[in-house]
């Protein structure tokens, strides 16, 4: 759990990794929204370029960067915050 501040809210949360499935294959998730919960249920995805969301190039380049490097859920939270920042 990580205490975060977005826009003068602030929320204790979890942060890291996140196991789904999609289309009968395993996928690995993060937040990109902290004030978005998701729980174990069925939602939707929107596959899209990661150019007009706000810093979605950012983003996409820390998790093709790190993901492959991540060891534990230290380094797993450590990533998910800077794709929040």
């Amino acid at each position: 759990m990580v205490d975060l501040s977005a826009g003068g809210q602030s929320k204790v949360t979890f942060a890291g990794i996140v196991l789904a499935e999609y289309e009968n294959s395993p996928v690995f998730l993060f937040c990109v929204d902290l004030f978005t919960n998701v729980g174990i249920e069925t939602f939707s995805v929107n596959f899209g370029s990661v150019n007009p969301m706000m810093n979605g190039r950012r983003a996409s380049w820390l998790l093709q960067t790190y993901l492959p490097r991540i060891a534990n859920a230290d380094q797993a939270a450590a990533v998910q915050v800077a794709v929040m920042a």
